[in-house]
């Protein structure tokens, strides 16, 4: 959610950029289109709406280049059936 906070606290535009290694060894800009906060009067609703356009952007490039992306969290390591099973898991004794 940061860029959408700092979108609205700031009244700044957010410009998506990437870089893409290209296989001849030079790299492509990819610029998109600037966003702006679009402030409706429910502040939760608007900080989700900004920050699902801005992660949509993102899975894009990543699906596109997924050999370039590197994610050091534990955010995708473990399938979401095993992460049901770990939160309700106790330990034997308790």
């Amino acid at each position: 959610m940061g860029p959408a906070v700092f979108s609205k606290k700031f009244h700044s535009p957010v410009i998506p950029a990437f870089i893409i290694r290209q296989p001849n060894g030079r790299h492509l800009v990819k610029i998109f289109d600037v966003m702006h906060f679009e402030d409706t009067g429910d502040v939760d609703s608007d900080l989700l709406r900004f920050t699902e356009k801005m992660t949509q952007i993102i899975e894009n490039v990543i699906r596109e280049n997924p050999t370039q992306w590197l994610w050091f969290q534990k955010r995708w390591n473990t399938p979401p059936e095993m992460q049901k099973k770990n939160k309700h898991h106790t330990v034997k004794g308790e």
